[in-house]
């Protein structure tokens, strides 16, 4: 975990946090500033973690619709600094509102949005990505990753 781009803690090997055997493979993991504790998402659901007891909370899994107006199956999820947390599926991201536990309401340029138009600059969002070979969706992830490195390094 880094902070200002200064080594807090970690790497860990995931196996070390006593995570049950259904979160082999989660999809994504935020840590939110909101209550500090670790969020594991995977298919329809997620985890919560309490990094201080070691331990998942209890009464979880739970079902990801109680992220109103996230999807299933997301790719990543991070929080900026602006203190919204952006969750991303594909070639789309969801700008989600922390305070109200929900996706930002914009009625003039809904969510979902294009990932290459918002965080990319791409001029032409209407090239649709199309996955290739047996490693479905390996190239939308692979963007989405390469973006968040760069806006985090270079900030």
């Amino acid at each position: 975990m880094y902070h200002n781009k200064v080594k807090q803690y970690g790497p860990a090997d995931i196996s070390e946090l006593g995570l049950p055997e259904d979160l082999a493979n989660i999809d994504a993991a935020l840590e939110w500033r909101r209550n500090g504790k670790t969020y594991f998402f995977k298919g329809s659901n997620y985890w919560r973690y309490d990094r201080t007891r070691g331990k998942i909370d209890d009464g979880y899994p739970r079902s990801i619709s109680v992220w109103r107006g996230i999807p299933n199956d997301i790719n990543a999820v991070f929080q900026w600094k602006n203190g919204r947390s952006y969750f991303f599926k594909g070639n789309k991201y969801y700008a989600f509102d922390d305070n109200r536990v929900k996706v930002l309401e914009d009625s003039v340029n809904p969510y979902p949005r294009d990932v290459a138009s918002y965080w990319m600059g791409c001029s032409n969002p209407e090239v649709e990505i199309k996955p290739f070979g047996s490693a479905y969706g390996l190239l939308p992830n692979l963007l989405v990753c390469i973006a968040c490195f760069f806006i985090t390094w270079s900030f």
